[in-house]
């Protein structure tokens, strides 16, 4: 027998009054030696609709799973802050029982850097945007007194 595909569910197997389950190959080369009743066993699932930066992508999850390890594919010069559904926080790890829509949240970084007198890289850091970057201090172990970093040709303060 041919089970077509209904929304939301997918036809897994056939499973005879015994709990044995059968293909619909299987089931078409059984070899009949006495009365069989056959019930179609399908699973349910619900769409998951993923938002990464206007990238949309729509996958099908099997209901009642928590969906794990969902991969934010965080872009280049953006740090991953979390999942929301209609602007709440929502974790992946959550079981879900019907469609939903998710926005991964991101914010752009950037690359700050740390140089000594010399022009050698003394530290760097990404700081997210419209943040404060750390005020690195050096230790003791140069010879020359610190007195605070330089940017664009003036000492910075880090307040």
């Amino acid at each position: 027998p041919f089970i077509s595909e209904t929304p939301n569910k997918v036809f897994l197997h056939w499973e005879d009054d015994e709990g044995n389950c059968y293909s619909n190959e299987a089931l078409m080369n059984l070899y009949i030696n006495k009365n069989y009743s056959f019930k179609a066993v399908f699973e349910e699932y619900f769409t998951l609709t993923i938002d990464r930066m206007g990238s949309i992508e729509t996958i099908n999850v099997i209901i009642n799973t928590a969906i794990n390890n969902l991969d934010p594919h965080t872009p280049s010069g953006y740090e991953f802050i979390n999942w929301t559904v209609d602007g709440a926080h929502w974790d992946p790890s959550f079981i879900v029982t019907s469609d939903i829509y998710v926005v991964a949240n991101y914010v752009e970084v950037f690359r700050v850097d740390y140089y000594l007198a010399d022009g050698s890289e003394y530290a760097f850091m990404d700081v997210r945007k419209n943040a404060f970057a750390i005020n690195y201090q050096l230790d003791d172990s140069f010879t020359s007194k610190f007195i605070g970093w330089e940017f664009n040709g003036k000492l910075f303060d880090f307040k």
